[in-house]
């Protein structure tokens, strides 16, 4: 689907917002989206909302732009959460969490095609809108856990006190670990110190001014904390070149002590090195949870699109031992996302994909490819853990064709508890006929490997704006 200036639009069509500066009554608001018989009659979408009804009754309205968020965002999130099978108690909680803590963080309404400020949530595939929604399956059938990924925006958000937007993500943390007690920003604050973006001269802050730091925030469906994790984003080249070899062991040594091991990163670092599709691109994250818990990570770019490179990375070169039956079915996923015979050479390139790489064995700049890795590290690790993400705008003919890959490979592996209701979710939010036609909805899916299963870590729902 397209970017946020045609999703202001469809938004502006379906009453959601104006299409000039005027504000409207927050009372515009879609309910929900509202289809044809193509939908399928076992959505009933008074049962998804009958929570948010009851707890919105006594809520402060709150001024407009929180009044606009909390009817479109509280209501997307009480039918996740319906449909994931939530609890009333934990739905009530968290839609309070949301109302309190979420949407005053969201910054003002959309009044125009162009985002006052355009949020880095999702590079690439985000639309600027400063959350999007995440579905993570559980392996073995367990109910789905939801995230949100968000860059919380504040009054100094975008002016020349706060370019990169810090302020409002470190308040916001702090009061996260004020409401739960189990996040721990030790880590976090040491990591920040050496991975902030830094430049020293007016002309390159100016050219690399953007966001530098986002959250990640998982609530599980069977308990009563909120999970954080905090991303941090370079910009400066210079910066990016040295990560893996000073910046992230200098970080890791300043949480861990000087005799910390550094072997994962070591692994990860000689493989990237070797292999001349990958390259790291400057986004790294951290669990905000006390050291002895807490992973690091980093992300890369990557120009190949073989299964047999995919296979390499997720095996680290074959130091990782993954059963085969895994691998084929990670393979299945990755054809059947590319409408792929299962003969398809695993050592060819994806159809029509021209295979590019850098100098000196670095991925040339921007993921062209759609298809990147991300690597966990942690002392305690020998070998970091290594992930695959897929960008669905470049993946997918459309987003119903890409969730109906998925549910149909969870049917076929016995997890197709939770598949109709995923279905439910998307077709509540946007019409079937558009999801059949069009793409932006979804913006990646996140696989890995868990206990000798490929766990679909997550789908990330994003363009929220057109849904």
């Amino acid at each position: 689907m397209a970017p946020y200036i045609e999703a202001i639009h469809e938004a502006t069509d379906a009453g959601l917002v104006e299409s000039d500066t005027t504000s409207t009554s927050p009372d515009s608001c879609n309910d929900v989206v509202t289809c044809d018989a193509s939908v399928g009659d076992s959505i009933n979408n008074d049962a998804q909302l009958a929570i948010y009804n009851a707890v919105s009754r006594f809520l402060p309205p709150g001024n407009e732009h929180e009044a606009f968020w909390w009817k479109l965002v509280g209501r997307h999130f009480a039918i996740m959460m319906h449909e994931a099978d939530y609890s009333i108690e934990r739905q009530i909680e968290l839609l309070q969490f949301h109302r309190f803590r979420i949407i005053p963080l969201l910054g003002p309404r959309p009044t125009s095609s162009t985002p006052w400020f355009r949020s880095r949530v999702a590079p690439g595939a985000g639309d600027g809108t400063p959350i999007g929604y995440s579905w993570k399956w559980s392996v073995g059938g367990g109910k789905p856990t939801l995230r949100h990924y968000m860059e919380p925006l504040g009054e100094l958000t975008g002016t020349p006190a706060d370019t990169l937007n810090e302020v409002a993500p470190k308040h916001f943390l702090m009061q996260l670990a004020s409401d739960f007690r189990q996040t721990d920003l030790d880590a976090f604050w040491k990591y920040a110190d050496h991975l902030r973006p830094s430049a020293l001269d007016a002309g390159t802050r100016g050219k690399y001014i953007a966001s530098a730091v986002l959250l990640g925030l998982e609530m599980p469906a069977e308990s009563n904390r909120v999970d954080v994790m905090a991303g941090l984003i370079v910009k400066v080249p210079d910066q990016v070149k040295t990560l893996l070899p000073s910046i992230i062991p200098s970080a890791l040594k300043d949480v861990f002590g000087d005799n910390v091991s550094l072997a994962s990163l070591e692994v990860a670092r000689e493989f990237i090195d070797n292999d001349p599709h990958l390259s790291v691109n400057g986004t790294m994250a951290v669990d905000c949870v006390s050291k002895e818990k807490s992973r690091f990570k980093f992300y890369t770019m990557n120009t190949g699109t073989s299964f047999e490179h995919i296979k390499d990375v997720m095996t680290l070169g074959g130091r990782k031992h993954v059963a085969s039956k895994v691998l084929d079915q990670l393979q299945e996923l990755w054809y059947g996302l590319k409408g792929l015979p299962s003969d398809y050479p695993v050592s060819s390139e994806l159809p029509g994909f021209k295979l590019s790489s850098g100098q000196n064995g670095t991925a040339q700049v921007g993921n062209t490819s759609g298809l990147s890795f991300y690597f966990d590290l942690h002392p305690k690790l020998s070998l970091p853990d290594v992930k695959m993400q897929v960008d669905m705008s470049k993946h997918a003919d459309s987003d119903w064709a890409a969730a109906a890959v998925v549910v149909d490979f969870l049917r076929r592996h016995g997890q197709a508890r939770y598949a109709q209701a995923y279905l439910n979710v998307l077709q509540s939010l946007v019409c079937t006929e558009e999801l059949k036609s069009k793409r932006g909805i979804l913006a990646y899916f996140s696989f890995s490997i868990k206990h000798d299963e490929v766990e679909i870590k997550r789908i990330d729902v994003m363009s929220i704006m057109n849904a």
